[in-house]
């Protein structure tokens, strides 16, 4: 998530939105269980964050969140550089990185979401029905953050959701504007009274 999308999400958010991606069902966490470890990086608190938005998603999707064991396929949840997930199973051992500052639920529920299969809304097939890229407005080397998915890839049946937890908001990986030094927005809702929820 970007700095911006930290702001935008709160209480209330519901984390299950979102695209999903269609694949083999090698892609898919056998009986809708995800194992995972946690890095000894991280401190109590920080692991109670992450336990605790693992039960806000089992509470509004069908998945469970166990600590591993034994199994071959797990989540290995570490602090590197970043936030950043697969998306769907890979098999073996799948990094998420969660870096210190990524370490809030809505930032967890975006990054779990990728790993059990789900894509960014602003990149569904469609979404050009409901927002303007504004290309000129992004920062240099992100433009593969506003590429589309190929309605082969994604299962987009769900109506288009500008709040979901998987959509970026407005300014996300906008360049800044050479006067004001304010991010510039890289994306635009099309229908008159919609609008990305306030940052």
């Amino acid at each position: 998530l970007t700095p911006l999308q930290r702001q935008r999400y709160g209480s209330g958010v519901n984390p299950v939105r979102g695209v999903s991606k269609k694949g083999n069902p090698f892609n898919r966490w056998k009986n809708n269980t995800v194992p995972y470890t946690l890095s000894g990086q991280y401190s109590a608190e920080q692991k109670r964050i992450i336990r605790e938005s693992f039960v806000t998603l089992e509470k509004v999707a069908c998945f469970r969140f166990t600590e591993r064991t034994n199994e071959p396929d797990f989540l290995a949840i570490v602090p590197l550089d970043g936030c950043y997930s697969y998306v769907g199973k890979v098999g073996g051992r799948q990094v998420l990185s969660l870096a210190p500052d990524c370490v809030a639920d809505y930032i967890v529920w975006h990054e779990v979401m990728h790993a059990i299969g789900f894509e960014h809304e602003h990149q569904r097939p469609d979404r050009d029905d409901f927002i303007r890229v504004e290309y000129s407005n992004v920062e240099v080397g992100q433009l593969a953050n506003f590429e589309k998915l190929s309605s082969h890839e994604v299962d987009y049946r769900e109506q288009y959701d500008y709040k979901s937890i998987m959509h970026y908001d407005s300014l996300a990986f906008g360049r800044k504007d050479r006067r004001s030094r304010r991010r510039l927005a890289t994306m635009v809702p099309l229908r008159v009274g919609l609008c990305f929820p306030p940052l």
